[in-house]
């Protein structure tokens, strides 16, 4: 009977724990560290910031034993790294690169890569961040260790996501039209260098095209990207870290000689719509250059194409001069 009350007190001293712990937890998940940026409350963190960490008012220095500071990142494979700022009762310091041996990357394509950062193994998101403080105290004998930490910041430091613009496509070499290049102009804050890249659409392997640049042409950039099914992306990067444009695939409407195509021919999904304001033939090959259709009218009309490259001729019969163009159905 002895053993049963024994373990009966047992286990009402574990419940009173538990609760306790519960209620403890749930006190310091209300509590916040106290958070200055250049000496005023803040959520964002830019290049030069003065931070200064501590802990609520309530707590007594002279009751601390012993403390840690960190910051809390969430890396770009979703796993959670913590770096040591400080072992002192308050915590300063001057946000600058590096120091937290890790760089910022903006979410981008898996695929593309980017700069080799040497030493710099923790790519990390610039997004809800936060501070974690660990401490222990003493009070009439009693050692106790909590944990608190920070609402969620965000660091303002990294270039701004690199927006493509496709200007125009067009082939300079007459008779070499599955060989364009493009004008794209790029809007990017913040950078200190870039680089545009083309995909190549079969490996999906990122190759450089020669384009470095450290300021923008108001009259954008001409790339070369090899064909038109290939894409185009930009990535930029400053000493915090880097970021990413989407690709950016040409348009395959454009794909035509030097002339570019007429106003009155148009390309709508698989099908081609011509609407002439007088008579001409219309010639449609395929790559082989075997005559697939032959069409003359005055009228408006639409032809279904299948997949791939056409090659299309439309005759003027009235001032007795053509056009030549390539039409790409994907």
């Amino acid at each position: 009977m002895k053993y049963f009350n024994f373990l009966g007190i047992i286990l009402i001293t574990l419940m009173s724990v538990i609760s306790h712990t519960e209620s403890f937890a749930k006190e310091q998940n209300e509590e916040n560290i106290d958070i200055k940026i250049n000496g005023k409350k803040c959520t964002q963190i830019k290049d030069g910031d003065l931070i200064t960490l501590s802990l609520p008012g309530h707590y007594k220095t002279e009751d601390i034993e012993s403390i840690k500071w960190y910051i809390n990142f969430k890396q770009t494979n979703n796993q959670e790294y913590k770096y040591l700022l400080s072992e002192e009762l308050y915590c300063s310091f001057i946000n600058k690169p590096k120091i937290f041996q890790c760089y910022f990357s903006h979410p981008y394509n898996s695929v593309l890569s980017g700069f080799d950062w040497g030493n710099l193994k923790k790519e990390v998101c610039p997004n809800d961040c936060y501070f974690s403080c660990i401490f222990s105290t003493s009070n009439k004998g009693k050692n106790n260790i909590s944990y608190i930490r920070s609402e969620p910041i965000d660091f303002e430091v990294l270039p701004s996501t690199p927006v493509l613009t496709l200007n125009k496509t067009w082939t300079p070499i007459e008779g070499q039209d599955d060989y364009p290049l493009a004008n794209v102009s790029i809007d990017a804050e913040n950078f200190e260098q870039g680089v545009i890249l083309v995909e190549q659409s079969e490996d999906h392997l990122p190759i450089y095209t020669d384009t470095i640049f450290t300021t923008i042409p108001q009259d954008g950039f001409t790339v070369y990207p090899g064909t038109w099914y290939n894409g185009i992306f930009c990535w930029v990067r400053n000493q915090y870290g880097q970021a990413m444009s989407n690709i950016l695939k040409l348009n395959t409407t454009d794909i035509a000689n030097k002339n570019h195509l007429s106003d009155f021919l148009i390309v709508n999904g698989h099908q081609i719509i011509i609407n002439p304001p007088y008579m001409v033939t219309i010639k449609i090959y395929n790559t082989c250059g075997i005559l697939e259709k032959e069409e003359c009218t005055n009228n408006k009309i639409n032809i279904s194409l299948c997949r791939g490259l056409h090659l299309i001729k439309i005759s003027d019969n009235k001032n007795n001069n053509f056009k030549n163009y390539k039409i790409l159905i994907k």
